[in-house]
């Protein structure tokens, strides 16, 4: 679990995931963009109420504590929190949507004395 309220990109999540370790973080900031809908982060909403915050918190910990019965099942979660980090959060991924990113914000910068960018042209 990341009790954490405020978090740009979520690289400790993404590092649980690799190792193999399910989540339990708040959808707040870059947390809630980068990990939403990612299977083996367990997202709770932001609260006002500290007491009503780590509630939900609880919440969401019992099912990944009930793991701890169930082998079988632990197995299961490790295996998919692994490969959701290996799916969208590999080195190869991250720097081809890098390199998508500036490509992007390259064909649109304006042109000086009517030359394309390099970067825009995909030299």
């Amino acid at each position: 679990m990341t009790p954490v309220w405020d978090e740009p990109f979520g690289q400790v999540v993404a590092e649980a995931l690799a190792c193999g370790t399910p989540v339990v973080a708040i959808a707040r900031g870059g947390l809630g963009q980068t990990f939403s809908g990612v299977e083996g982060v367990h997202l709770v909403a932001p609260r006002a109420n500290p007491r009503a915050q780590v509630a939900d918190l609880a919440a969401a910990l019992r099912p990944l504590l009930a793991l701890r019965s169930d082998p079988a099942a632990a197995e299961q979660a490790r295996s998919i929190a692994r490969a959701q980090a290996l799916e969208r959060f590999s080195f190869d991924r991250t720097v081809d949507a890098l390199e998508r990113r500036y490509r992007r914000l390259a064909a649109r910068a304006p042109r000086r004395g009517g030359a394309r960018s390099d970067l825009a042209a995909g030299a």
